[in-house]
């Protein structure tokens, strides 16, 4: 890193030493020399090797222009004294003093009365005096900082005797944080180790407020421990619950070995118990086939993460997983070790059988000789596990398949077999051999409409799809979330109808394509037909998926299933959503007449010059209550920011507030 770099960095550091954090930003990558320098004047002479240079004076080198109304530039040593109206430009950014002295060769520098321009940030840096030795070490005399344009500025930083021992530490006297030139806050002496790259030290707090936790304050310590390998320990309070602790590990040993490690302690003070969690990955390659992903993550109190994430996701969580997963492959073949443990956060779900482990492979379709015909393979060993009951299941599936092309349609013939028993821990067998045929069609048809600027496109598909075989008494098992729980948490025992299968399945897709390559209009209705005597027989319920896109602003997406039998609304998703260059707002409906799902959300925004206001709700329309809402705005001037956000939850509100200085940094928590 070039001097000048580290002395800009350093006046900015030198103004903000008052703040317990750091920024740094390197300009003017000044360097000893050996490129061709022009130099031009009014007049020009030369004395002994020296070059004297008076009046509207520019000197070229590359990148970088000093203008001045006197110039001497002695050849052999190197040394430049400019004086009047001294301007230092390189691309955007500049430096203005009354007198510079420089060397080229060795580069030291003496800056008097130095007013410095950095365009990235908008910083302007003042120093009445600024040394810079061979030895890298600084002296600036009574430094100013600010990123604001106006004068008097809104706010600045100012130090006295600054002193710089490059990639060491800095000191300085009399640190002062002035808004509109009223001092609000004194330091008489300050010293902080310096910082080019990563460095150990303490991190921002987070400072927040909310009803169930109170007054909080969140810190966190950064240790970086090499190159490779760094871990951020955590100390926070709580006004309500008291304080907690945590430790987060990150490391990438290799190309092939990465892994992160996070654990958090509270001793709640309301609840008068210690409550902590880990989280664990680890990801192991063994060769460029062959790889391990490790996973743990478990809660000692399960409603640590309802109480005290700011995380949706996590707070909503009913279960969490650990696993351990192994897998190998070569060419068209893998082979798959794995096994998942399962724990309960919710307390109303009874039934969990883990899976301990999975034993499964694969042969992907791969063609046999020349013909049009491809052959597959799967098959898995799993062994469940629960408080009261064990069992085990072995499957294997063989396939083959083809794919076939006839005057613009493709069909895509299919036959199987599926062999899937289980074995329980009492020695009772049951077990299924289903066979299943499937034919598929689909074609492409296509119009141009050239008085309007479009493409029409449609695309119709039907499949066949029969399954039919022996079984016996087998667990019917949820595959949906929270898979992998059984069906009112108890063991079903009923004849599987999912071996039973008879119907077609029609899919019409209708795209607008314009001639700019969007896409208006999305329609896919998708109908399925049985054939079977079951009560299912006939038609099933139509699903339509629908996406309009408006004029580049205006989106609307519905996903819809319709029943038929009943004339309602079974499932449906819709999402408007709208922006432009002031505004934006996304309105979402999510509905399951089965599930008992029936919510609204809502987000949006209003971004003007100064100001932006943002908000977002989440109302349960089954339940009648309102499960969150978060509003915030944000104000904002040339060089300074200040933005506030509550946030209200049945159980709880929160307040933040985030005071940002531009270019400097924040203080606060969003």
């Amino acid at each position: 890193m070039t001097k000048w770099k580290i002395l800009s960095k350093y006046i900015i550091v030198a103004a903000i030493i008052s703040l317990p954090f750091f920024l740094a930003h390197p300009v003017f990558p000044v360097e000893p020399s050996t490129r061709p320098i022009n130099i031009k004047g009014d007049t020009l002479e030369l004395r002994e090797n020296i070059y004297i240079a008076k009046g509207n004076v520019i000197i070229r080198e590359g990148n970088k222009t000093i203008r001045a109304n006197y110039v001497s530039l002695n050849k052999p040593t190197g040394e430049v004294i400019a004086r009047g109206r001294v301007k230092f430009l390189e691309n955007h950014n500049y430096m203005e003093s009354d007198e510079m002295r420089f060397n080229l060769k060795t580069g030291e520098l003496l800056i008097n009365k130095g007013n410095l321009f950095l365009e990235k940030d908008n910083y302007h840096v003042r120093g009445r005096s600024i040394r810079m030795s061979k030895k890298e070490q600084i002296l600036i005399k009574k430094a100013e900082l600010t990123t604001c344009n106006d004068t008097p500025p809104c706010w600045k930083f100012t130090g006295h005797d600054i002193h710089v021992r490059v990639s060491q530490f800095i000191t300085a006297k009399n640190v002062y944080f002035k808004v509109k030139n009223i001092p609000v806050l004194y330091l008489p002496y300050v010293a902080l180790p310096l910082v080019v790259k990563r460095h150990t030290g303490f991190l921002i707090p987070r400072i927040g407020y909310n009803t169930d936790e109170g007054f909080k304050v969140n810190n966190a310590f950064y240790w970086v421990i090499s190159r490779s390998q760094d871990a951020t320990f955590y100390g926070d309070y709580y006004g309500k619950k008291g304080w907690g602790s945590g430790f987060e590990y990150r490391y990438i040993w290799s190309h092939y070995t990465r892994g992160q490690i996070n654990t958090y302690y509270i001793h709640d003070t309301s609840l008068h118990r210690g409550r902590w969690s880990i989280n664990y990955n680890h990801h192991q390659r063994f060769s460029p086939a062959s790889a391990m992903i490790l996973k743990v993550n478990y809660l000692k109190d399960k409603t640590l993460y309802k109480d005290l994430s700011e995380e949706r996701s996590k707070r909503l969580s009913r279960t969490q997983d650990s696993d351990i997963y192994l897998n190998k492959h070569k060419g068209n073949m893998s082979l798959h070790l794995w096994g998942k443990y399962t724990q309960n956060l919710s307390g109303r779900m009874n039934g969990i059988f883990q899976k301990t482990p999975e034993l499964s492979f694969k042969i992907m379709d791969w063609k046999i000789r020349d013909m049009p015909i491809y052959l597959g393979i799967d098959g898995s060993f799993i062994k469940w596990s629960e408080k009261n009951e064990d069992f085990a299941t072995f499957s294997l599936s063989p396939r083959i398949s083809s794919s076939l092309r006839y005057k613009g349609i493709v069909f895509t013939p299919s036959v199987g077999a599926t062999h899937l028993s289980s074995l329980w821990s009492e020695r009772r067998r049951e077990f299924s051999n289903t066979y299943n045929i499937s034919v598929g069609g689909t074609t492409k048809l296509s119009r141009r409409f050239t008085s309007l600027h479009f493409r029409h496109i449609f695309e119709p598909s039907l499949q066949y799809i029969m399954r039919d075989g022996t079984f016996t008494g087998l667990p019917i098992l949820d595959m949906d979330p929270p898979y992998p729980f059984f069906l009112t948490g108890k063991v079903k025992e009923d004849n599987i109808r999912m071996g039973k299968a008879n119907f077609f399945t029609l899919v019409l897709l209708n795209r607008i394509i314009t001639d700019r390559g969007k896409e208006p209009i999305f329609v896919r209705l998708t109908e399925m037909f049985n054939l079977t005597s079951s009560p299912e027989k006939g038609f099933s319920n139509p699903r339509i998926e629908t996406i309009l896109t408006l004029k580049d602003h205006l989106f609307i997406d519905i996903d819809t299933i319709y029943d038929h039998s009943t004339g309602k609304i079974e499932l449906t998703g819709t999402d408007l959503s709208f922006s432009n260059r002031i505004s934006h707002f996304q309105m979402g409906h999510r509905f399951s007449r089965e599930r008992g799902i029936d919510f609204l959300n809502f987000n949006g925004g209003l971004n003007f010059k100064t100001l932006t206001f943002t908000g977002s709700l989440w109302y349960d329309i089954r339940g009648k209550v309102l499960r969150e809402s978060i509003f915030g705005w944000k104000y904002r001037s040339q060089c300074w920011e200040i933005a506030f956000s509550y946030t209200y939850r049945p159980e709880e509100e929160q307040f933040n507030i985030l005071f940002t200085l531009v270019g400097v940094g924040s203080v606060g928590k969003m």
